[in-house]
């Protein structure tokens, strides 16, 4: 909707400027909930080319922070139906997790001399991805 596309545009309009003061931001570059895959592991889909097109626009470090666990399958059944439905009761699975421990890993600081031979957008976000993704590993 028109609303909505203001309403995100403000909203990166504000990032933007935070990031010229000189304030960190943290974002979730796939814009949504991690999917499930076989074998159980979530997967974000492809990373937003315009978060990093403003990555290396800005040349900042980025400190890749992954998060570990999962929803519900019930949520991950809805999703699979409709992504409308599951966003619905997206708030339940934040509910379900009160007094549960959320394990947070955070990585080594990426600094812009590695990532600026990467050209495409679509590359830097595989090559984020992955540093953001082998966290996993580190946490078992």
């Amino acid at each position: 909707t028109e609303k909505g596309k203001s309403v995100s545009m403000n909203g990166l309009r504000q990032a933007i400027q935070q990031v010229r003061n000189g304030n960190p931001i943290g974002f979730f570059p796939a814009g949504a909930v991690s999917n499930l895959k076989w074998g159980l592991k979530t997967e974000d889909r492809e990373w937003q080319p315009n978060i990093m097109r403003l990555i290396k626009q800005f040349k900042k470090p980025v400190v890749p922070i992954h998060f570990y666990g999962r929803n519900s399958l019930s949520f991950y059944f809805l999703r699979s139906i409709s992504w409308k439905l599951s966003s619905l009761c997206l708030a339940t699975q934040l509910f379900n997790k009160r007094g549960k421990t959320i394990r947070v890993f955070i990585g080594e600081t990426i600094e812009p001399e590695e990532y600026a031979h990467i050209e495409s957008e679509h590359e830097l976000g595989v090559f984020l991805r992955e540093k953001s993704f082998a966290l996993r590993n580190e946490m078992k």
